[in-house]
């Protein structure tokens, strides 16, 4: 007695509590949903192949209402996966899989009032060609990878012979000679193959080339420091001849850009 009416005397101050019971069974209705869906990675243009696999416990309702409940429930599913499979390659498709169910597998009805309980399955698979397709490409992208980098020590590495090596004829031989010590007197014909590749333009890290004295392209007079050693110990009338032979020699080698030089420097009348 007492007990009844402290319950009443806690209803009327704060109203009856909450309808915990069950929904009655005439109220809902249970039905499974299969469909298949395309989703997308982070590969370009490879998909995951998703099979879901529902339980929903709907509330009664019509006809209508329940195919547009499924309708909508099956495009808040396909689009949440799709979201979180976005951030996985192919390859990692058992990954995607384990994210995209915890995600579908958490709870809650997706927006879709109608649904009163919802249990979810869902399984990411891919092609065979698909995934042979993603090995090939990391295969190609690790060797573009190496190459660039073969590319750029040799590079790094021409900068270094032209700083160092090829600005000076006399350096130009002396590492020649420390390589081939047992080539010593072939030390003439290496340093003349060696002055072809000593460059007229300086190198400079913050400017790529730039030519000395201020001039902005390779030709106009300047001072060879390699030819006119060579020169000075000729008589004027010597000059002219020598100039013509190595002009030839260096048209046998096809050189004509430095035949040209040659000929601006030192204009034949």
């Amino acid at each position: 007695m007492l007990r009844e009416l402290f319950t009443s005397l806690i209803h009327a101050l704060f109203g009856p509590p909450p309808d915990r019971r069950r929904p009655d069974t005439h109220e809902v209705v249970q039905e499974q949903l299969v469909f298949t869906a395309r989703l997308p990675t982070s590969s370009q243009g490879l998909w995951f192949d998703a099979a879901f696999d529902l339980t929903v416990v709907w509330y009664r309702a019509e006809d209508s209402e329940h195919a547009r409940g499924r309708a909508l429930l099956q495009s808040a599913l396909i689009r949440e996966a799709a979201r979180r499979s976005a951030d996985f390659p192919l390859g990692d498709h058992g990954r995607a899989q384990a994210e995209v169910a915890c995600v579908l597998t958490g709870g809650g009805t997706f927006g879709v009032s109608a649904v009163h309980d919802l249990g979810v399955s869902v399984a990411l698979t891919a092609h065979e060609e698909d995934l042979a397709l993603e090995r090939q490409r990391q295969l190609v992208w690790h060797r573009a990878e190496v190459a660039r980098e073969e590319h750029q020590v040799r590079m790094r590495r021409v900068r270094e012979l032209l700083e160092e090596v090829l600005h000076d004829p006399l350096t130009a031989r002396v590492w020649w000679f420390e390589q081939h010590q047992e080539r010593w007197n072939e030390i003439a014909q290496a340093g003349a193959a060696l002055d072809l590749l000593s460059p007229r333009q300086e190198y400079t890290p913050e400017a790529e080339f730039r030519f000395p004295e201020g001039r902005s392209d390779g030709t106009g007079s300047s001072e060879d420091p390699v030819l006119d050693a060579f020169l000075s110990g000729l008589e004027e009338w010597e000059v002219a001849p020598v100039l013509e032979k190595l002009a030839a020699l260096l048209e046998g080698f096809e050189r004509r850009d430095l035949v040209e030089r040659l000929r601006n420097r030192w204009p034949q009348d």
